[in-house]
Parts: structure tokens; C-alpha cells; sequence
């Protein structure tokens, strides 16, 4: 039985780095629809300019990361603390100073709280679902959080821009 070979590290951070960087633009690109969607047809106020700096920054990133950063080993690793940072700032400007309050709607199995939390008239939840943050628990969130997880996974938004196990099937492996 042959072997593969292999790869040496620098080719395995280069096709990470290159991974990172295709799920970026994916992810730019379902924060736009998102952005778009929830101005022009839901009517949500957002902070566009701010929001439109961040995925400035994400794209100025992608430009350079091919030709700057791809001989650094920790490229990878670094650039994903530069898109959890953004994503931070995305949602940070969405809730703004606006308050944040939470209603505890019920209790799973395991004795957690489930929650719905809003930022004003905004829900947190059902937007971490929508732009593909957090996945529908739809147990106990219902068909709106359904639809938006739909959406996002159509959209390849997030999360949806790759595979991953459902949380529950994770837990239930391990």
C-alpha cells in the first residue's frame, strides 16, 4: 500500500492561508446580502459607515494576504484573530449603545437557559442566525429562527460557508 506523502509546512500553511482567505470573501459577501437585506427590506437602521469600514478592512486583508503574508507561519492563526475581532466589531455595531436585555423563555433538558435577546427592537439571536453566527435550536426557537438559518445557509453566510457538525451531533460524538 503506497504512502502519501507528506506535505511540508510551509505548502500546508500556504493551502490554509488560501482556505482562510476563500472563506473570507465568502463572508464578506453574506455580510453585504445581510447588510442589504436587513436595510433596504426589513427596515433596520444600522450603522453603515462603520459596518462598511469593517468589510473594507476584511477585503484591504484578502488583498494583501496572498503576497505579504504567505511565507509567515502564523499567518493563518493571526488572520483569523483579525476576523473574530471583525465580527465582534460587526455585531458591536449593530447593538450599539442601544440596551441589551434578555427574557428567559424556557429550559433545555440539561437544565441551560434558553433566551431571546434584543438590542432595542433588534433580536441578537435571530440576527447571529441570519448572518450565519450561531445555528437555529429550533426546539425551542421556533420557525423564525428556522427560516434564518435557511437563509444563511442558502446565502453561505458565516458558518454555512464551510461544513461543520451541528453542535448537537458534535456533543453526542464526543
Amino acid at each position: 500500500m503506497a504512502i502519501a506523502p507528506r506535505l511540508s509546512d510551509e505548502l500546508a500553511d500556504g493551502r490554509n492561508l488560501t482556505m482562510l482567505v476563500q472563506l473570507r470573501w465568502l463572508a464578506v459577501a453574506g455580510q453585504v446580502a445581510t447588510i442589504a437585506i436587513a436595510t433596504l427590506f426589513l427596515d433596520i437602521k444600522l450603522p453603515l459607515v462603520p459596518m462598511g469600514l469593517v468589510l473594507a478592512g476584511l477585503i484591504a486583508m484578502n488583498l494583501v494576504s496572498r503576497t505579504r503574508f504567505r511565507h509567515w507561519r502564523w499567518a493563518a492563526a493571526a488572520e483569523m484573530v483579525v476576523d473574530v475581532l471583525a465580527l465582534t466589531t460587526q455585531l458591536g455595531k449593530m447593538i450599539g449603545t442601544q440596551q441589551v436585555t434578555c427574557e428567559k423563555t424556557d429550559t433545555d433538558r440539561y437544565g441551560r437557559s434558553i433566551a431571546t435577546c434584543k438590542a432595542g427592537d433588534v433580536s441578537i439571536n435571530t440576527w447571529m442566525v441570519r448572518n450565519g453566527w450561531a445555528v437555529a435550536y429550533r426546539q425551542y426557537g421556533g420557525e423564525i429562527y428556522g427560516a434564518n438559518e435557511d437563509a444563511a445557509r442558502n446565502d453561505r453566510a458565516g458558518i454555512w460557508a464551510s461544513s461543520f457538525d451541528m453542535p448537537w451531533d458534535w456533543r453526542k460524538a464526543h
